[in-house]
């Protein structure tokens, strides 16, 4: 599987996930991807991070990953391939 982020400024670095994906090895695949500073080189100090609702994402560990972070999550209605716009890059 390859994990990716982008946004209106440019992308971050694909990550490759080997395997069955974790909710411990996401948030250390996150790490690995810098997305605490990516995030903001991006999209300055205000940025948002949109995920879907797998597993991992909603997991306890992933949440609190989020929270000891001081990343804002955009609200992301359940099902909804269509307002995932990443869906288009992969494309």
């Amino acid at each position: 599987m390859i994990w990716g982020a982008f946004s209106f400024n440019g992308t971050m670095d694909l990550q490759v996930v080997q395997g069955r994906q974790t909710a411990a090895g996401y948030v250390e695949m996150l790490q690995r991807a810098s997305l605490m500073t990516e995030g903001p080189r991006l999209c300055d100090n205000d940025w948002v991070f949109q995920q879907d609702h797998a597993a991992v994402h909603n997991a306890r560990l992933t949440k609190e990953f989020f929270q000891e972070n001081n990343i804002t999550l955009l609200d992301h209605p359940a099902s909804s391939p269509d307002l995932n716009p990443i869906a288009n890059i992969w494309g």
